[in-house]
């Protein structure tokens, strides 16, 4: 489990970086420190909640999948629940700290709880 897990760190940053080298690439006027920034702020608020609630289906995905929809569910997660927060009236300036640590323990409690099932049900013998 903790070799999947570094491996995952691992890929992790090195997406980080290439994805670093390809804004700046893109928006080459700007400072480095510029598309630090920028690069941060999109991990924070999509790829990262979303990885974390994709981690449950580490047996199904490899990493490149994984990383894919968790970035498409990261950013369907947080606007929907942006948009009905808004609705009822919760400040809506808060939203870019409170929604992603709220998607990051749910994706750690999902992996915590469907883990422990998912173990125990490969391990059962079949008759």
């Amino acid at each position: 489990m903790t070799d999947t897990i570094f491996d995952d760190m691992k890929n992790f940053i090195i997406t980080f970086a290439i994805l670093v080298i390809l804004t700046k690439l893109i928006f080459f006027n700007d400072t480095v420190l510029d598309v630090l920034i920028m690069i941060s702020g999109f991990y924070w608020l999509f790829v990262i909640p979303g990885f974390l609630i994709m981690r449950s289906f580490n047996r199904l995905y490899s990493f490149n999948i994984r990383f894919l929809i968790g970035i498409a569910v990261g950013i369907v997660c947080y606007s929907v629940c942006s948009f009905y927060l808004g609705l009822l009236g919760v400040e809506v300036a808060s939203h870019w700290f409170k929604l992603p640590l709220f998607f990051d323990i749910v994706g750690i409690g999902l992996y915590v709880l469907i883990l422990p099932v998912a173990t125990k049900n490969s391990q059962e013998p079949e008759s």
